[in-house]
């Protein structure tokens, strides 16, 4: 029970590798005790999965967390808790390996089987709507994502105080629809007031910080100030590289926005370069038809998800 709790605030502490490691341990160690079905093992799956995720492997997650999901029906039922959990961590895992249709009728079946069970304010449902607001804004159902998104974040500031890490995480997912939707004093408002409060309880190097950031920048960017946009991506950057690895698909989106600034800059020689790096490196990582990839290669500037992890 110590190192699945200690794993849990590794983290949330943004140390994702380190909780991975020590996941592993665990899952090896419960399912040798208890067994591979037994609901303690079947949580460190997930746990596992989520831990895989952030460390950027996508498609990895969504491996282990398909058989964690069917294996938790077919023990536990459909509405256990822990099942829900389960298929609440693939739909995440769908959705950043691009999966969005999959991942979309999942995460609104979550939602409602949370809402069923606990309500619309219980703290497992707004998670749920945050993922909403964030599928449905993948999918370019804009209207949907701003309805969900603006509840989530009042929901949150219910359960949570205001200027809680998971409040900022809401308020930087909505400002991401509001830019999409031509709303740019608004996105830059909230995504200055999520860094704002995300850097009071947070370093500077943690990847919700990292997310907040990054989305600032594109706010910056849309708005002509592309200087404050560059100077906001060049020291965001390097952090995402010390924390999640230079070939993480977060370090990789953030390269790939730099690129652009630079360009709107006229530094079009050394835009040109960062991009084919960044555009080869997207290839690799996450292959050429996934939705990023795909967006890099038109130029399109990256929009940055952050999850709140399940406790």
């Amino acid at each position: 029970m110590y190192a699945n709790n200690y794993a849990s605030t590794l983290r949330l502490t943004g140390e994702y590798f380190a909780a991975r490691d020590l996941d592993q341990q665990t899952l090896r160690r419960r399912t040798a005790v208890l067994g591979a079905h037994h609901t303690a093992t079947l949580g460190t799956r997930s746990s596992l999965a989520m831990d895989i995720r952030e460390c950027g492997d996508y498609v990895g997650a969504c491996d282990m967390q398909e058989e964690t999901c069917a294996v938790a029906t077919e023990i536990l039922g459909r509405d256990h808790p822990t099942t829900i959990g389960s298929d609440r961590c693939l739909a995440v895992a769908r959705r950043k390996a691009g999966r969005h249709d999959q991942a979309m009728e999942l995460t609104e079946d979550v939602y409602n089987r949370y809402r069923l069970r606990h309500g619309e304010g219980h703290l497992d449902t707004v998670t749920a709507m945050t993922d909403m607001a964030t599928e449905l804004r993948h999918l370019g159902e804009l209207d949907r994502s701003l309805d969900f998104g603006v509840r989530a974040v009042r929901e949150f500031e219910k359960v949570y105080y205001d200027e809680h890490p998971y409040v900022m995480i809401a308020m930087t997912t909505l400002a991401v629809t509001r830019r999409l939707r031509g709303d740019l004093d608004e996105a830059r408002n909230l995504n200055e007031r999520a860094v704002a409060g995300l850097l009071e309880r947070l370093n500077e190097d943690h990847p919700y910080v990292i997310v907040a950031r990054s989305n600032l920048a594109s706010d910056l960017a849309e708005l002509g100030e592309a200087e404050k946009a560059r100077l906001l991506d060049e020291d965001t950057l390097p952090r995402s590289t010390e924390r999640l690895g230079a070939a993480h698909p977060t370090t990789l989106a953030i390269a790939h926005n730099l690129s652009i600034d630079l360009n709107l800059l006229g530094q079009s020689e050394e835009a040109a370069i960062l991009h084919t790096k960044t555009l080869a490196s997207f290839h690799d990582v996450l292959g050429e038809e996934h939705p990023a990839t795909v967006a890099a290669s038109q130029n399109v500037r990256a929009n940055f998800d952050s999850d709140t992890m399940q406790l």
